[in-house]
């Protein structure tokens, strides 16, 4: 779960921290009112497109840092986290990503350095961001399994390929099970 979302020096944001509650949190205000700079702030410490555009005016670097509380029952996210090597016995995240004003970027998965690549895969364990008209993870096979996982408590992999694998019901089990 998102707990703190600390913004510095993008766009008209010079500092901002969000904090956030267990349940719903509403995110509302008028036209104009900075809105949709949360959004993209958070965006962009999921691994959203880094643009210097974002930097706000005046200053050299802008950063976003993000503080996650972890549900370690995410059995992909602490592989992920674990072949990294980044510490999260305390049961917190934090993903900082800075910008600069000469082009450099850098990313920080609790204490170390990561690739936007790294720095996307763990995000996509972490929260799912839905605005108008956008693609659904929902309709990702992938990720239907991992909902059906949660629920029922253990892998669909560690079960055992059913051997009526001719049967319609049969071959798709099969194929779920070979991912």
């Amino acid at each position: 779960m998102l707990t703190t979302l600390d913004i510095r020096n993008i766009a008209l944001i010079d500092r901002l921290t969000l904090e956030l509650e267990p349940g719903l949190n509403v995110l509302t205000g008028e036209t104009g009112a900075g809105k949709t700079i949360i959004i993209d702030s958070l965006d962009l410490a999921l691994g959203g497109r880094a643009d210097r555009e974002l930097i706000r005016t005046g200053a050299e670097q802008a950063e976003v840092q993000a503080l996650f509380t972890l549900d370690e029952s995410n059995d992909e996210l602490c592989d992920i986290l674990d072949e990294l090597g980044v510490d999260y016995d305390d049961g917190q995240l934090l993903i900082t990503r800075q910008l600069s004003s000469n082009g450099r970027n850098t990313i920080r998965v609790g204490d170390r350095l990561a690739s936007l690549s790294q720095l996307k895969q763990i995000t996509a364990c972490l929260v799912e961001m839905h605005g108008q008209h956008e693609h659904q993870s929902l309709t990702d096979e992938r990720q239907q399994l991992r909902y059906l996982d949660a629920l029922r408590g253990t892998s669909w992999t560690s079960l055992k390929p059913p051997s009526h694998a001719s049967t319609p019901c049969g071959a798709t089990c099969a194929a779920a099970y070979a991912r």
